[in-house]
């Protein structure tokens, strides 16, 4: 029972990374129309009130925790949060929670020995600048070196919360 499991992980891991990469031709356009219908300012109002509200549903899930663990996983969010809600582009802050959601899903896959969270590090970073390197051939695409980072960053936040949630 438990292969199975394991096998739905893996099977959804791949279904959402297919997800990022085949909307990666469309998501120009996709942002380009929010912009207009919703406006820059308020299509960030959105994006930063999505990333806000996965901090009560974390600290609800690390209460169970013991009040140390749930602090050790708010406190890097919080501050993750000051710095992605600073960023100009609110795409620039989807990269950093796809990227955490894959993070949190890849460390319910591969587990939490340190070897196994170092593999994650290295799935995610991977997986990140396949991302990139993508973009760097689309046409209305840009593949940037601070979107790995920013990718990477995101990612390791999705590991660190699943390594504490565990």
């Amino acid at each position: 029972m438990k292969l199975f499991r394991l096998q739905r992980i893996w099977i959804f891991i791949a279904l959402y990374i297919c997800a990022i990469y085949l909307t990666l031709p469309v998501m120009r356009f996709f942002l380009n129309y929010l912009y207009s219908t919703l406006g820059k300012e308020n299509l960030s109002i959105i994006t930063n009130i999505i990333l806000i509200s996965v901090l009560p549903f974390l600290a609800f899930l690390g209460i169970r925790k013991g009040i140390f663990k749930t602090l050790l996983i708010v406190i890097p969010i919080i501050v993750s949060l000051v710095f992605i809600l600073h960023m100009e582009r609110p795409e620039e802050r989807m990269h950093f929670l796809e990227y955490g959601v894959l993070g949190f899903m890849v460390t319910k896959a591969l587990g939490l020995r340190f070897k196994q969270v170092l593999l994650a590090v290295i799935f995610i970073s991977l997986a990140g600048s396949l991302d990139e390197f993508i973009q760097f051939f689309l046409p209305n695409r840009v593949g940037d070196l601070r979107d790995v980072v920013m990718n990477a960053a995101g990612g390791g936040l999705g590991i660190w919360v699943g390594w504490f949630l565990r």
